[in-house]
């Protein structure tokens, strides 16, 4: 059962994708603890930026966010969260 009671987000997190391993689309949450730019982009395993998913300003709040990676071949690929000089990164895996 919902309070109704909303809580604003006390620090930036980068939730955990599901599904994962996925195919074609995996799905995660951030939380933005105050009103920010942010960047979220796509990286292969060489570290190299191949797909951007958003860019710019947040207010403080919670976001759902997804990739869809049907133009992507299978591999690992890392979700990386960029906001006031620091970055949140996880790792992902497409199976196609």
């Amino acid at each position: 059962l919902s309070s109704g009671i909303y809580q604003f987000p006390t620090e930036f997190k980068l939730g955990a994708s599901y599904p994962n391993p996925f195919n074609p689309v995996t799905n995660f949450l951030i939380e933005i603890a105050q009103a920010s730019e942010v960047e979220i982009n796509i990286y292969d395993i060489r570290g190299r930026k191949i797909d951007s998913i958003f860019t710019g300003y947040l207010p403080r709040g919670i976001y759902d966010m997804s990739w869809n990676a049907s133009n992507f071949s299978s591999g690992i690929y890392f979700i990386s969260m960029h906001f006031d000089y620091k970055v949140l990164t996880q790792k992902v895996t497409l199976v196609k």
